[in-house]
């Protein structure tokens, strides 16, 4: 449904948005619809067209059957039951006409009627079901066919004749067998090589294009690669694309004897990767792909592949440099330039020469931007493999312990002489510039890229890589590639790896680096720890519980032993080390024993003045050229020395003194904020080094790999308890048990089996599986079938907000006979099987990662294991699970400093087990993070270098996010919903370390249900071109339909019916054809200004507004409102205004004894209803809500500074009753011998008096509001200032609130526990459920709308057409930027990341035009957020039409 403007001429239709709209194709049959209405009553009645009744009775006695009866009796056997109960007599015609057309297309001589019956069996192929072609005789039909493809006299049979068995193949797939047996392939090729008819040319290219995905040997034998590509340019371009994909299907597993065959047409393939069509390019590329894997082995064959100008196409392809751009995928390119680096050494020169190099570099660094990386893992390997081929093989002796199918290979030693150098190194020798070039580009990158990723396969290229630069690269020219590059830092971190092959690598690399320049790393390598952690390898201590291991590791972990000690002995003796028996343990350097001991002396000091000179020597330690090690900082305790010292226990005010001075030397010094920069980046370093964290991967052959577990059933024994003696006992059996059903349906099995009674018999080993049917609507409630639901919702004026929003009564509890024990603990009812035990395998494991671990499935273990659970007899009454907690009201901190008082007092807890130096550094990081972002400095200086600078980004954990990245891509542990404890640590206690969109897909994958987990997980990581895709199911979609006119009315009915579902909500609008997301988008933006509206008196504002595209009334209507509104806002039907108010909006206060508090409660229910909804489903509200507000939604402590947001004025002339109050108490203590009254008479307020004011006990601004007990009649005077202070602000944000907040939170709490927000700043919950205002400047700047802009169907990022429409929109004011996005998307605002995050991602298509494209208006699809857009010829047209269209386009939903 698009708006599609022929031209810019006003008489024509207007554009419109397009939307979704299902299509079938013609062969398919759809089921009938079930429709579904509302009755009176508001229950969902079901009708369905009875069948048609039969016209005789077999049997007059019998008695007359109801039709409707009848159709219930049929329907049991479930659907197409009635087609099948006359399957017989139609099978019967079928075979009759399959005949006659068999007979009609072997008429030889009767061309007429063969014609006719080729055109009959086309309409056949084209309008039946598949399930009815299986009977059908394709060894008659096709020999017939193959005959009349040769007759050329007649164009017409030979097109038809082609069509009929392409329709064939397509209803029928194995019918290509037939095809090739009888021999038409060779009739094909030579069709395409001696082209008479195009139609008959395009036909054949597609019917080879079907046989080629099964048979492609046939057809490459036959010639028909050459056929394919000879004439291509002759086709348009969805017939290149087609063919060039045939061609790609062709050289699949090219046998060695049709080498030749591939031979001949390599020019043709090689000119094709210089093709202007980006997916003509892709398919040539995977031909090459497919030509090398066929012929690897042969060097002869690869030569000869490559010879045809291959290198030059791909090096310009991934420059850049060919006409299609940069391709997508570059690792396809370099998987064929790497397999010719392997067997052609010789070529590697050549692809040096053409300055790869630097290519290769701003790949890799491409795929490490950003702070939540989620690159595509095969594409990063074949990056690496072809960098790892362009050098030669290590020596045996120099190579690493790699891992192959979970097991160390340990390289052989050499006893004798090395052997000679292969012919890969001395290529490498006689051009050794330019791998020297090479190995400075990639370097840097490669290392990098270990340390942004978690992938086992891709860090352990990485290090080859490294390994082989730092052994092929002489001395005098590794030392200026090594500086500044971290090697020494990047050894220790390796050799403190729990992993073995990372360690042994490391061991490589320190032997390597100490033999070419002993004396630089001698000194690092003390430093930064890898001498201290060789010393550890080496000792007895590493090797002493080894016989617990298995083989394979027992001898990784002798071997390392070996090589530590080999390597201490050989560059590290005792003579070296300091006297001091201590300061050799600790292997000690000058800057550790200074760092050591000024902290020691900066938690003695007392006084400020040495405080300063103490953290000033420590500050400059810190940015010092040498720096602080990690090492050195881990071992001086620095974090701990430094965390202790901001948080000793000591009065406030001293507190506070000492928070000042830390802010004034780190970052407002003479380095400005490099100081805390610098400790920021060593605190992370420090906690890269020292977390541990587990990672718990089952989809180890792709994603949704591990979902095959939930078919197996658990093993389960159930053992009666050792103080049961009633029941019996039922261990002797072996239960099996389905994954997800709950321990209730245990109970349900068990009990009738093991209550005593006589002489019972139980069979040993017997073996049952107890299957659980309530445990899809616990687990998996939301998945659906494709049944359409549409309730259409048609306000009657009747409705009232009375009947709207009722609490669901709780279902009647259950009593529960039998408790059950797993591992001692007592186990839930309603807890899944797969669950609990998933929790307890979690709990054993330690928080330090054991390198074993990393090579084990959890779920092999958890299913090839034999559990038990114990139970015994209870008389508890069960219940539903414990419902979330709506968190208290928030407290009112009157001090504007309390707020880090506060935080340090409440949240500064940790419940995760984790060692000493690592909680140090993460509660110091807490800390610091709180610090930069509460801590309000007096010095001006620190608020302008903040301002300047923000830090907040230096504290993402970039190791974190990757390990918590991936393990949310594991599904079974998402199914399971249990994931490692240390998840639920970082995202809740330790936010600040994650980026937001990880902690957003955190928040869905735990919180939200399981198909949304999953359906995020598909997202996020969408499956590879030709990869499996996994589904479980789908989330239950369901429909409404409502009345623009009436959105508040059908709001509450909505919200009511299904605003608590899990089912993702789909709105659609009498009388306009758009559906799908557009109107969804569109409806919630309807409902938050509805919910604005200034009659509703819901909100403290400032400023009223008008929307007069939502007005959907004529003008006598608008008098006629004018002059009577009705009692009951429902039912206005406006025009109306609109409130705002600059801070954001907040509840007015509201009395319980106001006369609308009824109404203002259930509206604001109905709000947090909306709210949460629109958070479930990822919809965004077009309302502007105060921080405040969103503090009172989670429990956040409120301050006079956010008064002042939402009543600027009020809280100006509180803040100075503040001061005022500290004045008088102030004199008050100073000026013990003058009299009060006198101290009264100085302390004035803007040169007045207090008593002056003549102030009440009343609320500002509601002369019938008491801020106590008879308060109009008590004067506020200098000694109750402070009270009425208290009393203002305590009302206007907490208690004159209460009511409305309350309600809000209600409703919010109904559709989503707000405990789920905690992962998220409150900023961060208003932007999740308000999306950013267009005033976000950084969204709109043209390279940012470049990066977000997918491009398809001719257009190009490059293409100026879409250039103009960046700068285009660019060049839009902020009310046109929120008309755009209304008009794109349904929503005037963007969500956080701007274009980038919109789902689908913005899509710019070309409109195809008869006229000049500069006369035609863009349209757009709301649905998938794509456009249309002419190729305008200029920018300044591209702007007009654009801003016309917006502003003709906005009003609805409608098909042009």
């Amino acid at each position: 449904m698009e708006g599609n403007v022929p031209s810019a001429v006003p008489s024509k239709s207007k554009p419109r948005r397009k939307v979704k709209k299902r299509t079938t194709r013609p062969n398919q049959t759809l089921p009938a619809k079930k429709q579904f209405k509302a009755s009176p009553t508001n229950d969902l009645e079901m009708s369905e067209k009875p069948l048609p009744k039969p016209e005789d009775s077999p049997n007059e006695q019998t008695p007359e059957i109801p039709e409707e009866a009848l159709q219930g009796l049929i329907n049991r056997f479930g659907p197409g039951i009635s087609e099948l109960l006359g399957a017989g007599s139609q099978r019967g015609k079928r075979n009759q006409k399959v005949q006659q057309l068999l007979s009609d297309i072997q008429a030889v001589g009767d061309e007429m009627r063969q014609l006719q019956g080729l055109m009959e069996l086309c309409d056949y192929f084209n309008m039946s079901m598949e399930e009815l072609l299986g009977g059908f005789p394709v060894d008659q039909f096709v020999p017939s066919l193959v005959d009349l493809l040769n007759y050329e006299h007649n164009p017409d049979i030979m097109l038809l004749s082609t069509r009929a068995l392409s329709y064939m193949i397509e209803s029928i797939p194995k019918s290509a067998r037939s095809v090739v047996h009888n021999h038409a392939i060779p009739i094909f090729c030579n069709r395409l090589m001696f082209i008479q008819y195009i139609d008959v040319a395009e036909q054949t290219l597609q019917i080879l294009a079907k046989i080629s995905k099964d048979h492609s040997a046939a057809v490459l034998e036959a010639g028909g690669l050459m056929a394919v590509l000879t004439y291509l340019d002759f086709f348009g371009m969805s017939v290149q694309r087609s063919s060039v994909a045939t061609a790609a299907n062709l050289c699949r597993n090219v046998a060695a004897q049709n080498f030749e065959l591939v031979l001949s047409v390599l020019p043709l393939l090689t000119n094709l990767l210089l093709h202007s069509d980006g997916k003509v390019v892709e398919s040539a590329i995977l031909c090459f792909q497919r030509l090398v894997k066929s012929f690897h082995k042969d060097p002869s064959k690869i030569a000869a592949l490559a010879g045809e100008g291959l290198i030059d196409n791909c090096i310009q392809l991934l420059t850049g440099a060919a006409p299609a751009g940069v391709i997508e995928r570059p690792g396809s390119v370099l998987i064929v330039l790497q397999v010719i680096c392997k067997r052609q050494p010789d070529n590697v020169v050549g692809i040096l020469e053409r300055g790869i190099g630097p290519v290769l570099k701003n790949l890799l660094e491409s795929n490490d931007q950003g702070s939540t990386p989620t690159p595509n893992s095969s594409h990063i390997l074949d990056l690496l493999s072809f960098v790892n081929s362009v050098f030669p093989e290590l020596p045996p002796n120099r190579a690493p312990i790699v891992v192959k199918r979970e097991q160390y290979i340990i390289p052989k030693q050499l006893v004798d002489t090395p052997p000679e150098p292969t012919e890969h190194e001395k290529i490498l020798r006689d051009n050794f510039s330019l791998f020297e070039n090479f190995a400075q580009c990639v370097y840097g990158a490669v290392k990098e890229t270990f340390s942004m990723n978690i992938d086992t396969t891709i860090r352990t290229q990485c290090l080859s890589i490294v390994l082989k630069i730092i052994f092929f690269i002489p001395e005098d020219k590794l030392i200026p590639l090594l500086k500044d590059m971290g090697t020494s830092t990047f050894v220790a971190n390796l050799l403190s790896s729990n992993r073995h092959s990372y360690v042994a690598t490391a061991l490589r690399l320190a032997n390597v680096l100490l033999e070419k320049m002993e004396e630089i790393f001698r000194k690092y390598f003390t430093r930064e720890g890898a001498v201290f952690a060789i010393e550890t390898l080496a000792s007895p201590e590493y090797i002493k519980d080894i016989d617990s291991l298995d083989i394979n590791t027992k001898e990784v972990k002798k071997w390392i032993s070996q090589e530590a000690k080999a390597l201490k002995e050989k560059f590290f003796v005792s003579d070296d080390m300091d006297e001091s028996e201590d300061e050799v343990i600790e292997f000690a350097t000058e800057e550790l024993k200074k760092l050591r001991k000024l902290l020691k002396q900066l938690n003695k000091a007392e006084e400020l003045v040495d405080q300063k000179e103490l953290l000033e020597e420590v500050a400059q330690m810190l940015i010092s050229d040498g720096g602080v090690s990690v090492f050195e900082f881990l071992r001086s305790g620095a974090a701990e020395s430094l965390y202790s010292f901001l948080s000793a226990n000591i009065n406030s005010d001293q507190r506070e003194e000492r928070w000042e001075l830390f802010a004034t030397v780190m970052e407002a010094g003479k380095h400005s904020r490099a100081p805390l920069q610098a400790l920021i980046t060593l605190l992370q370093n420090t906690l890269l080094q020292s977390e541990k964290f587990v990672i718990l991967l089952n989809d180890r052959k792709g994603p949704g790999s591990g979902i095959k577990f939930l078919a197996k059933p658990f093993k389960l024994r159930l053992k009666r308890s050792s103080d049961e003696t009633v029941l019996s006992d039922f261990s002797s059996n072996v239960v099996g048990i389905e994954p997800l059903a709950s321990v209730g349906a245990v109970e349900k099995f068990l009990w009738d089996k093991i209550q005593p009674a006589v002489d019972i018999e139980e069979e040993e080993d017997e073996e049952v599986v107890i299957e659980d049917n309530s445990m899809d609507s616990s687990g998996f409630e939301e998945f659906a079938d494709d049944t359409e639901h549409v309730l259409e919702v048609e306000p009657p004026a009747a409705l009232r907000a009375s009947a709207c929003l009722q609490s669901r009564k709780s279902e009647n509890s259950t009593s529960k006979r039998l408790q059950f024990y797993y591992n001692g603990e007592p186990l839930a009812s309603d807890d899944n099987i797969f669950r609990l035990l998933q929790h307890h395998f979690n709990k054993n494991l330690s928080v330090l990662r054991a390198d074993s671990v990393a090579n084990i499935t959890p779920a092999q273990k958890l299913w090839n294991t034999e559990h038990t659970l114990s139970y015994k007899r209870t008389m508890i009454a069960s219940s539903s699970a414990s419902k979330p907690q709506i968190p208290p009201e928030p407290s009112l901190l009157y001090n504007s400093t309390n707020p880090m008082q506060y935080f340090m007092e409440h949240n500064l807890n940790f419940s995760l087990p984790v060692p000493d130096d690592l909680r140090a550094v993460l509660l110091f990081l807490k800390f610091l993070n709180k610090f930069m972002n509460t801590w309000k400095p007096k010095s001006k200086v620190v608020r302008d270098m903040r301002r300047d600078k923000d830090l907040s980004s230096d504290l993402i954990a970039n190791k974190i996010t990757l390990k918590l990245s991936q393990q949310l891509q594991d599904t079974l542990m998402l199914c399971c919903g249990e994931l490692p404890p240390w998840c639920e640590f970082v995202a809740r206690c330790c936010p600040f370390l994650l980026p937001f969109d990880i902690r957003r897909q955190y928040f869905t994958c735990t919180r939200l249900g399981i198909a949304r987990a999953l359906h995020c997980l598909q997202q996020v990581c969408p499956p590879e071109n030709g990869a499996e895709q996994f589904k479980v199911g789908r989330i239950h979609r369901q429909k409404v339909r409502v009345s623009r006119s009436h959105i508040l009315r059908c709001v509450f009915r909505v919200m009511e019916l299904y605003g608590r579902s899990k089912s993702v909500l789909e709105v659609e609008f009498f009388d306009e054809a758009g559906t799908g997301l557009g109107p969804t988008l569109e409806f919630f933006t309807l409902v938050s200004h509805q919910l604005q509206r200034s009659d509703l008196n819901m909100w403290c504002h400032d400023s009223t507004y008008s929307i007069p595209r939502e007005d959907h009334i004529d003008e006598t209507k608008k008098q006629q409102q004018k002059k009577k509104r009705p009692d009951n806002p429902l039912q206005a039907e406006g025009p109306f205004q609109y409130v705002s108010n600059k801070g954001g909006l907040f509840p007015s206060p509201l009395k319980e004894s106001d006369s609308n508090a009824s109404f203002i409660r259930k509206m604001f229910q109905l709000f947090g209803v909306v709210a949460g909804k629109a958070i479930l489903d990822e919809r965004m509200l077009d309302i502007h809500l105060s921080l405040p507000f969103f503090k009172w939604l989670v429990g956040k402590p409120l301050t006079i500074s956010d008064l002042a947001i939402v009543y600027p004025e009020i809280a100006k002339s509180m803040r100075e009753f503040q001061k005022v109050v500290q004045q008088y108490r102030d004199a008050l203590a100073s000026n013990e011998g003058v009299s009060k009254e006198d101290l009264q008479k100085t302390i004035l307020y803007r040169d007045c008096a207090i008593e002056d004011l003549c102030l009440t006990f009343v609320l500002p601004g509601r002369s019938d509001w008491e801020l106590k007990e008879n308060g109009k009649d008590i004067p506020v005077t200098l000694d109750n200032l402070a009270e009425y202070v208290e009393l203002v602000v305590e009302t206007l944000l907490v208690s004159g609130v209460r009511v409305q907040m309350e309600s809000f939170r209600k409703g919010f709490q109904s559709v989503l526990p707000i405990t789920s927000l905690c992962y998220f700043s409150v900023s961060e919950i208003s932007s999740m459920l308000c999306g950013w205002t267009p005033t976000s400047q950084e969204y709109w700047e043209v390279n940012a709308i470049l990066d977000a802009i997918v491009c398809d169907h001719q257009y190009t990022i490059n293409s100026l057409p879409v250039q103009y429409f960046a700068t285009a929109l660019h060049s839009l004011n902020n009310e046109e930027k929120r008309n755009f996005l209304f008009f794109l998307t349904g929503s005037p605002r963007l969500p956080i990341g701007g274009f980038k995050s919109l789902h689908p991602r913005l899509t710019v298509v070309r409109k195809d035009t008869e006229g000049s494209p500069d006369d035609y208006l863009p349209s757009v699809m709301t649905c998938v957020n794509y456009v249309k857009l002419p190729a305008y010829s200029a920018p300044d047209i591209t702007a007009c039409q654009l801003k016309r269209a917006i502003s003709d386009g906005l009003a609805s939903f409608h098909l042009s």
